[in-house]
């Protein structure tokens, strides 16, 4: 036990029979009053702070059911949007036709199956000279096409 001013302080006095604050004094399941600390707004505890016990229309009770039926991870626009970015990253992934490797990549590239390589035509170069020549041609593209 400690005394600090004109108060004991310790576990024996803290929320005792003898504690001089504020209880929260609501009826309890065996019907006596709760001896919980109350809290200075609400004048309850924690446990019995009056919160809402829901919507009590039939308006409300819609609104909540709306607000609450997701139905998975995503709601149904998000799953759309990664639905159409999916789509345009096959069709982008679909137009690529050649690779720039680093030529330490050669072995790993040699382990793919030939199947996944088909109509794939892969650079293997060892500077970043290299790069600018195969990517940087002074052709101009036909049709180009924008992504969005």
């Amino acid at each position: 036990m400690l005394t600090k001013g004109n108060v004991e302080i310790g576990i024996e006095t803290r929320f005792g029979p003898n504690w001089p604050g504020v209880r929260c004094g609501a009826r309890t399941k065996d019907g006596g009053e709760c001896q919980r600390p109350a809290v200075k707004r609400t004048g309850r505890c924690t446990r019995h702070s009056g919160k809402s016990t829901g919507p009590r229309t039939k308006a409300g009770r819609d609104k909540i059911a709306t607000l609450h039926t997701t139905h998975g991870r995503f709601t149904k626009e998000k799953r759309q949007a990664a639905k159409k970015r999916a789509e345009v990253g096959r069709t982008v992934r679909a137009e690529i036709k050649q690779i720039i490797l680093c030529e330490k990549n050669l072995p790993n590239v040699e382990e793919i199956k030939e199947e996944y390589l088909k109509g794939l035509k892969f650079h293997y170069v060892k500077n970043m000279r290299e790069v600018l020549d195969i990517a940087l041609t002074k052709q101009r593209v036909k049709e180009p096409k924008t992504i969005q």
